[in-house]
């Protein structure tokens, strides 16, 4: 396999992804486990978000990159979530809806993530879990994919 055959397939879901990805995911291309801790290194093109989440850039979130990297890191470990599976929830998804009254994505101290009462996830950095006493609720979709 050339450079250029891993990078293409790499690209793509990084665009796709505003540039958040799983270490999954990564593994899944084919990407070796080396050249991700090589990319990971201080001062290296890619930076670690949360713990299996990583972004391929250097330089700070955006405030929709912390959103997705919320949902990736609640996902369940070793596949992306299922659409309904996690959730944003609290003031994070009436920002990321854009309601005025919410304020913007970028003054959010911590992102508040819904799971499935029985997920094995805790709170990390900027995210705060918090799980669902039954039954998932419905979710929607953006059309921008959070």
């Amino acid at each position: 396999m050339t450079r250029t055959e891993l990078l293409d397939p790499l690209l793509l879901l990084g665009a796709d992804q505003q540039h958040i990805v799983t270490r999954a995911q990564l593994r899944r291309l084919g990407v070796p486990s080396g050249t991700i801790a090589h990319r990971l290194r201080p001062g290296g093109p890619w930076q670690r978000v949360l713990p299996r989440v990583i972004q391929l850039q250097s330089g700070r979130l955006t405030p929709h990159q912390r959103l997705r990297a919320a949902l990736a890191y609640a996902a369940p470990k070793g596949r992306s979530a299922r659409p309904g599976e996690v959730l944003l929830t609290g003031e994070a998804v009436l920002a990321a809806a854009g309601l005025p009254s919410a304020g913007h994505p970028a003054d959010l101290v911590g992102v508040d993530v819904l799971v499935p009462g029985p997920r094995r996830v805790a709170d990390r950095d900027f995210v705060r879990i918090h799980r669902a006493l039954g039954a998932m609720p419905g979710g929607f979709e953006r059309d921008d994919g959070l």
